[in-house]
């Protein structure tokens, strides 16, 4: 289902993945909870690291889970990961994959928050989330728009700094939240 240059991008990050966790072929078994996580990195990895689209773009979006799904247990049937993971932690990732109820509910989780997040980011509801929607949220958060103004507020009004430095955070996480974290890159906005 991959072209051989995603899959080896991804099983390359992969590796990376299991040398952040210290994950070496010497360990024998990892628990549940940290493969969940290392399975999430991978998803992260998949979505952000390839066209993705390409692999989805006709499939239904009930379906999507399962197909994410089946482009992780192929990165993780690579020849290539022998070197770097225990046959006995290979086997656990392979079980644990192959428990697609489970998978089938973890990204089903993980994809209904980020479509919850990308939403309530949405400000004006058309579909795109821009740095000036996530910059206005992060300044009206900033300054405690709802709550009566910024943590000097005074009757008359805000002190002069807090306005600027909150406006300037704001553009410097929006940006880093559209472009880096959502994977926008040269866009100025992620569709949702």
């Amino acid at each position: 289902m991959l072209s051989e240059q995603d899959k080896t991008k991804l099983i390359d990050l992969f590796i990376g993945i299991l040398n952040i966790h210290d994950i070496t072929s010497e360990i024998k078994s990892l628990n549940d909870e940290l493969c969940l996580t290392i399975f999430n990195e991978i998803v992260d990895c998949l979505k952000n690291s390839i066209d993705l689209g390409v692999y989805i773009k006709n499939v239904d979006t009930e379906d999507k889970p399962g197909v994410i799904l089946t482009l992780v247990i192929e990165v993780l049937s690579s020849s290539r990961l022998e070197d770097n993971i225990s046959p006995e932690v290979r086997e656990h990732f392979k079980t644990l994959s192959n428990n697609a109820e489970v998978m089938n509910i973890v990204l089903k989780v993980v994809s209904t928050i980020n479509a919850e997040l990308l939403k309530s980011l949405d400000n004006n509801n058309d579909g795109k989330v821009t740095i000036e929607e996530v910059e206005n949220d992060i300044v009206d958060c900033l300054m405690n728009t709802r709550g009566g103004g910024c943590s000097c507020y005074k009757e008359e009004a805000c002190c002069s700094c807090c306005p600027g430095f909150s406006r300037k955070v704001g553009k410097i996480f929006a940006t880093f939240f559209i472009k880096v974290l959502c994977c926008g890159c040269e866009k100025n906005y992620i569709t949702r």
